[in-house]
């Protein structure tokens, strides 16, 4: 139970640093990107920024399955 917590931590702090802490800080573009992201409105989006973002949600799924199998 502790580890899945951690994990589940782990994947809040990625994204925390994504939309906060990531250069550069216009917060509200990143805001409206993400937005539109989670609610499938894609047509806007750059497909470079939709992969990259889909490819961070993969490798933290890897990443977390092989913890958990250890």
């Amino acid at each position: 139970m502790n580890r899945k917590l951690g994990l589940w931590l782990l994947w809040g702090a990625f994204i925390a640093y994504i939309v906060l802490l990531s250069p550069p800080l216009h917060l509200q573009e990143i805001l409206t990107l993400v937005k539109n992201i989670l609610t499938f409105q894609w047509t806007n989006i750059n497909a470079i920024v939709l992969s990259l973002f889909s490819l961070v949600g993969i490798w933290l799924l890897i990443y977390s399955s092989k913890l958990l199998c250890i």
